[in-house]
């Protein structure tokens, strides 16, 4: 049985005479096409998964199953199909990986809470005030002021100057603190001991009923709320003697008496 001898890698529109017939290759169909060289009609091509019944020298069979084709070929002695290209081969191995994609753009950070002070209350009292305790707790007129804070854990720094006169008693001021409607509760007071009265600060005597003292009274209060928070000073004592704010024990109305002032500052902090 006679070979076909192809080039092995041709090139598009490479020709080949054998046997009679030129072949010619097609780059973009990948496999050789077939003529007659001279006279008579080029030869036939064709697509089944069988062989053509009745073929001529010549002819070409794209076997569509396994995607080869074939020329038949006569020549002295024989006729057979004669492969021209083989069925595609397997997969290639996968190709290197590429290369990584470039980073994403950082996002923007974000905005850190509200810190140092976030807000501030100021309460003052100028007019005067007197009352007696007498082992009951006083509440002092004027002397409140409410704040209410923007975060629960936030927390409130109060600060009080107190003027006040006494002579015959000690008397003694804290603050209760009320949230929203509940009720008020003394904060920032001294251990409980025995019948020991508790507050925040004492309050000293004066030693000259036409004078007057001044004590300041501060502290930072966590209340935990988002609701008004309301703090309301008061004192005791012990006797029927009365407590003054903002003015003299004798309150003379001469170049000894005297009119003060008493405050309080509220300033919310911020977590």
């Amino acid at each position: 049985m006679a070979v076909v001898n192809l080039p092995d890698t041709p090139a598009d529109g490479t020709t080949q005479d054998v046997g009679g017939i030129t072949y010619t290759y097609s780059s973009s169909k990948g496999y050789w096409t077939a003529a007659a060289s001279s006279g008579g009609g080029g030869a036939s091509v064709t697509s089944s998964d069988t062989a053509p019944s009745s073929p001529s020298a010549g002819d070409l069979w794209y076997k569509s199953d396994t995607n080869a084709l074939y020329v038949y070929y006569t020549d002295a002695d024989s006729s057979q199909w004669v492969g021209i290209s083989g069925p595609a081969g397997a997969d290639g191995a996968a190709g290197a990986a590429g290369a990584a994609g470039a980073d994403g753009t950082d996002g923007t950070d974000g905005t850190d809470g509200a810190s140092g002070i976030v807000n501030t209350v100021y309460t003052e009292k100028t007019d005067t005030f007197s009352g007696v305790a007498n082992g009951t707790p006083l509440l002092v007129t004027g002397m409140a002021a409410s704040l209410t804070p923007a975060s629960t854990s936030n927390k409130i720094h109060l600060t009080a100057q107190i003027s006040y006169s006494q002579t015959g008693t000690t008397y003694k001021a804290w603050f209760k603190r009320t949230i929203g409607s509940g009720a008020a509760t003394d904060v920032h007071i001294g251990d409980a001991d025995g019948v020991r009265q508790r507050a925040g600060i004492p309050l000293a005597l004066a030693s000259d009923a036409n004078q007057g003292n001044s004590f300041i009274l501060q502290f930072i209060d966590e209340p935990a709320t988002t609701e008004q928070v309301t703090y309301q000073l008061y004192v005791n004592n012990d006797n029927a003697v009365n407590f003054r704010l903002n003015r003299s024990q004798t309150d003379s109305n001469n170049n000894t008496g005297g009119r003060y002032i008493s405050t309080i500052i509220l300033q919310e902090l911020g977590a």
